[in-house]
């Protein structure tokens, strides 16, 4: 079994804007919040990650980063319901995870 997945978890930049939620915006990253085999999924075009994923949460946390091209943010506006790869990746955390095919 794997560990953590933070698929397309917003910018904290975008979060601080919305006043609807801007008290969820993280103070700072803390390590030890996160299961040891932690990875990070977002979309290349990602309108919630005006940053870059891997800039403000992957490198930063020292995590395994997949951006993933044309993906959006990874939710059912951009086409995403089931979601094979990541059910895969649930039972094997050496997969790697692709966009949907569908």
């Amino acid at each position: 079994m794997s560990g953590g997945l933070l698929v397309a978890p917003p910018s904290p930049s975008v979060l601080a804007g919305l006043p609807e939620i801007a008290a969820f915006t993280p103070a700072g990253l803390d390590l030890r919040a996160l299961p040891a085999s932690t990875r990070l999924v977002a979309g290349d075009d990602d309108p919630y990650w005006p940053e870059g994923a891997d800039a403000v949460y992957g490198d930063p946390l020292g995590i395994p980063t997949e951006i993933l091209p044309g993906a959006g943010h990874l939710d059912l506006d951009a086409g995403y319901g089931p979601w094979p790869a990541v059910l895969d990746w649930c039972f094997d955390g050496s997969v790697r995870l692709t966009g949907h095919s569908g």
